[in-house]
């Protein structure tokens, strides 16, 4: 699921839970490891969270919600890491060299 940038630059990350006590959790995991928040539900940082955070970001929302992180460097216009309810269609978008919108 992960699609690396060798220079990835600035990681921002996005999250949509709706539910409350995961949200939560995740909001005090994200600036825990580094993330500093920007808005609402919009954080960023200089690194991806390591397979640890990520596993257990991913027992935090499991279908209540999405979290996604994007690279901000000029090469990288894709997300590259999402946990949640649609990472499997993105998954797949990807390795075919699809972009994928989601409105």
């Amino acid at each position: 699921m992960s699609h690396l940038c060798s220079s990835p630059g600035k990681i921002l990350a996005a999250y949509d839970i709706s539910d409350v006590t995961a949200l939560n959790r995740v909001r005090g995991l994200l600036m825990d490891i580094g993330f500093v928040r920007i808005q609402k539900s919009i954080y960023i940082s200089d690194t991806l969270p390591d397979e640890i955070s990520a596993g257990n970001l991913e027992r935090i929302i499991k279908d209540l919600g999405e979290l996604r992180f994007y690279s901000l460097c000029s090469r990288c216009s894709c997300p590259y890491l999402i946990i949640g309810r649609n990472s499997e269609c993105f998954a797949d978008s990807f390795e075919k060299g699809k972009k994928t919108y989601q409105i």
